[in-house]
């Protein structure tokens, strides 16, 4: 049971990171074109 809470850990730790990383790409990209409109 203790190995499968750690996998279930492991691949919702790296689901988040994704999507976390995405989440922030996407405010990059606003950023920049407001940047590139000024």
């Amino acid at each position: 049971m203790e190995r499968r809470l750690s996998e279930l850990r492991s691949y919702v730790r790296g689901w988040t990171g994704y999507f976390g990383l995405a989440s922030q790409l996407k405010l990059f990209d606003k950023l920049d074109q407001w940047i590139r409109r000024r």
